[in-house]
């Protein structure tokens, strides 16, 4: 999971910063995940798997609209 995240943050341009601001945890635990020193408590994984997914909608939007 922890390549997942921080593939997931640098595909779409996010700090770690911005990205705990979108799932309400610290710039640190961002760091913990994406390092495997830590893995993400059970409500922080839903709501990152809900933001994966407004991430990868938002980019094919943007695609679409581009056609």
């Amino acid at each position: 999971i922890s390549e997942k995240i921080k593939s997931l943050r640098k595909k779409h341009g996010l700090s770690r910063r911005h990205l705990g601001l979108l799932l309400g945890v610290s710039t640190n635990s961002i760091w913990l995940w994406e390092t495997g020193n830590r893995r993400p408590s059970w409500p922080s994984h839903i709501l990152l798997s809900y933001v994966s997914r407004d991430l990868k909608n938002s980019v094919k939007k943007e695609s679409s609209r581009g056609r």
